[in-house]
């Protein structure tokens, strides 16, 4: 029933303090891993405040900080690795960035936007955008 309905939904997207859950895993929002790989990225945000980004030749590592409102989470990627031809994943030493998520619980989604050093670099092919959940 519809009531039933809501509270599952409801539950799936809530913490038990009634935050929006941010942890699993988003997917860009054309995430295709056949023939869209270049573009399709994976951030996973794990319950103990670490977060992985994973995509076509990166894999960067950082801790994440909800805000006060829960609405806002603040990553901060600063172990990054890019996978060059014919070198494998290799550390991109000194090389640190930040993205701000801003949660929308109504839209199930979450709205992506990158630091000024994450865009200066031109390591990664990520981008500003929104997130879903498959």
């Amino acid at each position: 029933d519809e009531v039933d309905g809501w509270a599952t939904s409801y539950k799936t997207i809530f913490n038990p303090d009634g935050q929006f859950d941010i942890t699993g895993t988003w997917y860009s929002e054309e995430y295709d891993e056949v023939d869209g790989w270049a573009t399709s990225y994976k951030t996973i945000f794990n319950p103990d405040g670490t977060v992985l980004q994973i995509g076509w030749r990166n894999e960067d590592h950082g801790t994440y900080e909800v805000s006060a409102d829960g609405m806002y989470v603040t990553a901060y990627f600063k172990e990054n690795y890019i996978n060059q031809p014919g070198d494998g994943l290799q550390l991109l030493d000194g090389y640190e960035y930040s993205v701000v998520y801003k949660l929308d619980p109504e839209k199930q989604c979450i709205y992506s936007a990158y630091s000024q050093e994450f865009k200066d670099a031109l390591y990664s092919n990520a981008e500003d955008g929104v997130l879903q959940r498959h």
